[in-house]
């Protein structure tokens, strides 16, 4: 009410950035073209203009069906293990973080989830967010995950990319690299489908 009352104002910027883009992009778009028309000096409505527009364009190639993006992060040791490595598996990609408690939580259902289909073409790749390498290490020694650890060098390159602000975030990959669902927290409808998938 307050954005449809101001939205002739940049003030306006305030509550639009509030709002979930995804959802309201129908809402927002044609109030920010307005205002970065009006106030073409405000360099912060262009900005946000276009980070939306950038989300909208990378959320239709995070569909399902589509391609995996192409990524690769360090292990501990340096070496790079990417997306592209699990191509023939079903895979599922974690991000999390040290510091993440339900991230945490989730590993020991995932590692279930591991254990049951490891020997039928399943893997998991973990990629941290973390910005402390050493709380990196520790939460890793203290979980003991016995697939893939990689560590993201800019986190935010990486949540824009995978279009995710809350984690666990797990994206599941189908034999062909092909995008099945992604989950913001953990799921019981990951197990469905993997259970679907290997029982063909």
């Amino acid at each position: 009410m307050l954005i449809r009352a101001y939205q002739d104002r940049p003030v306006a910027l305030a509550g639009i950035k509030m709002l979930n883009w995804e959802k309201n992009q129908d809402f927002i778009m044609p109030i920010l073209t307005n205002l970065k028309a009006k106030y073409p000096w405000f360099t912060e409505i262009a900005e946000h203009k276009k980070k939306v527009e950038d989300n909208i364009a990378q959320a239709k190639l995070l569909k399902p069906g589509m391609p995996v993006p192409v990524v690769s992060y360090p292990d501990v040791n340096g070496k790079n293990i990417g997306t592209a490595d699990y191509k023939g598996k079903y895979l599922l990609i974690d991000f999390w973080a040290s510091w993440c408690g339900p991230c945490r939580q989730a590993i020991p259902k995932v590692r279930a989830l591991y254990d049951l289909y490891k020997e039928k073409g399943f893997d998991v790749l973990s990629i941290s967010i973390d910005t402390d390498r050493k709380a990196w290490i520790k939460a890793m020694d203290d979980e003991q995950m016995p697939w893939a650890q990689t560590l993201s060098p800019d986190k935010n390159k990486t949540m824009d990319k995978f279009l995710f602000s809350g984690i666990p975030t797990l994206y599941l990959i189908d034999r062909e690299g092909k995008i099945v669902q992604s989950y913001t927290g953990y799921s019981t409808d990951l197990e469905a489908k993997l259970k679907e998938a290997f029982s063909k």
